[in-house]
């Protein structure tokens, strides 16, 4: 999470110009991709908002988070998480990447009232569709499709076509039932803490956050 702020940083100068890193898209922070700076940060915000141990208690301390301490007397709980969150935040907003915003608007949407998930989604939604790439799309559904015909009970082996831009299409094409393993983690992740487990779903539908170092390992971390 401190990683997204501090590429966060880089992409605010990024984006006026100031390009000391080679970047594939930008901006992209520390990333060389805008769209997985976008989803890691989609991550880290779902998690430092969603996750147990960060959970704000109503008397305004923190349930399970041992380096409270830390923080210190001078500044309380939530406001700690409001700093955490701010670099995800805007290196999020940033990336401009469709999938990052989908996925982080459905996580954070569970953490809402009914009538405040419904106005979140409809404006995340209008956002994705100004900022969509119609072209993209089609050239992942002729992937999937071509993927999809291909599945067998005991996969195709790890080096197949190229990435398929979606995680679990991947991993089913791949190892077929040996993925099984793979899904029963977001159930896990998804019985502890359902907002992050809806974020990592949405972004392996369209992106392969569980191939990703970055994405992967945190994951890994909140799934425990």
């Amino acid at each position: 999470c401190a990683g997204v702020g501090i590429s966060a940083i880089l992409a605010i100068g990024q984006s006026f110009g100031y390009s000391p890193v080679e970047q594939a898209s930008e901006p992209a922070g520390l990333f060389v991709s805008k769209n997985v700076m976008g989803e890691a940060a989609a991550l880290s915000v779902i998690a430092l908002v969603a996750t147990r141990t960060w959970q704000v208690s109503a008397a305004g301390g923190v349930t399970n988070l041992t380096f409270a301490r830390i923080v210190g007397n001078w500044v309380s709980a939530r406001a700690f998480l409001l700093i955490a969150a701010a670099g995800p935040t805007c290196a999020l907003l940033l990336s401009t990447s469709k999938n990052a915003w989908l996925a982080a608007g459905v996580g954070l949407s569970l953490l809402l009232p009914w009538s405040w998930r419904l106005v979140l989604l409809i404006t995340v939604l209008v956002l994705v569709g100004w900022y969509g790439n119609v072209e993209s799309l089609q050239i992942r559904f002729g992937l999937w499709r071509e993927a999809a015909a291909g599945l067998t009970w005991w996969g195709n082996g790890l080096y197949g076509p190229d990435y398929l831009h979606n995680d679990w299409l991947q991993f089913g094409w791949s190892l077929g039932l040996f993925s099984v393993p793979i899904f029963v983690l977001l159930l896990l992740i998804a019985d502890e803490n359902p907002p992050f487990a809806a974020a990592v779903l949405v972004l392996g539908s369209f992106a392969f956050p569980l191939h990703l170092p970055a994405t992967g390992f945190l994951v890994a971390f909140v799934a425990g």
